[in-house]
């Protein structure tokens, strides 16, 4: 929901506020933390939201939405850009994330908390390092 709300606020936002090409990127960049929240746990919430029966398939559905709206996000922002403003690059999305963050309250099951110290999930801390360390290395 955290991301879905800060990559609308971003949206909407920024057509609205940006006055020179500085304040746009910087929103641009809002929108891209906004879009990064939401798409780092995609696979873990819907994991956690369907059972082993549907899991696949909710899976690969989410990876012909993700494929369809990478292919057709350009069209779709050319056709915006030709028929209306540039501002209108920015609002399109807004209902969508209306939607999903709807659908996130009506769908997504309530945590449950942990209480046994057996249950509890442990970070790797010599596992993320070593990862942190390589990537720098392989840059």
């Amino acid at each position: 929901m955290v991301g879905f709300g800060f990559f609308a606020i971003s949206s909407f936002l920024a057509p609205v506020i940006s006055k020179t090409l500085f304040v746009l990127f910087f929103f641009r960049a809002l929108q891209g933390l906004g879009y990064s929240i939401l798409i780092s746990i995609t696979q873990a919430t819907i994991s956690k939201t369907f059972d082993d029966r549907e899991r696949g398939k909710a899976l690969g559905i989410n990876s012909i939405f993700v494929s369809v709206g990478f292919a057709s996000g350009p069209t779709i922002g050319g056709f915006l850009l030709l028929h209306f403003t540039w501002h209108a690059v920015f609002y399109f999305s807004i209902p969508f994330c209306i939607a999903g963050f709807m659908a996130t309250l009506l769908i997504m099951p309530e945590d449950v908390l942990i209480n046994d110290k057996e249950d509890k999930l442990k970070l790797d801390w010599p596992g993320g390092f070593s990862l942190q360390f390589l990537l720098v290395l392989w840059q």
